[in-house]
């Protein structure tokens, strides 16, 4: 889905976002009765330009919790399917039925390689 459509869409329905991985915060806890469930937001690039913010929780920081790292100092492509968009926070969220899937193979992941390889080329230019 094109980003431009997520935040337009009804709360709480369900979406499906590919981007470069642009920032990764750090966990944060938030409290959830009878517990504070781990959170960490991320920001996703499309070949447009546009930025979307995807809030991970809980069981997805567990069971990534090395690769969120690694792809941000890369610029690396991530395709989270199953989120809901969530208008109280601005972006997309995950679920416990969502899959983060790193360095997927699909078309639109092939179009944001370009873009990584022009941004990675650039950076090192401006140094």
């Amino acid at each position: 889905m094109d980003f431009n459509n997520v935040y337009p869409r009804p709360h709480m329905t369900i979406a499906d976002v590919v981007g470069l991985v642009l920032h990764v915060t750090d966990i944060q806890y938030r409290w959830s009765f009878p517990r504070y469930i781990p959170v960490r937001d991320i920001a996703l690039m499309n070949t447009r330009f546009e930025v979307v913010f995807l809030r991970v929780w809980d069981m997805h920081i567990a069971h990534h919790i090395t690769c969120f790292r690694r792809v941000e100092a890369k610029l690396h492509c991530l395709a989270a399917t199953f989120l809901k968009i969530n208008r109280n926070i601005g972006g997309v969220v995950t679920t416990y039925a969502s899959y983060l899937i790193f360095q997927p193979t699909i078309a639109q992941a092939m179009e944001l390689e370009d873009l990584r390889e022009i941004l990675i080329n650039r950076e090192q230019v401006l140094r």
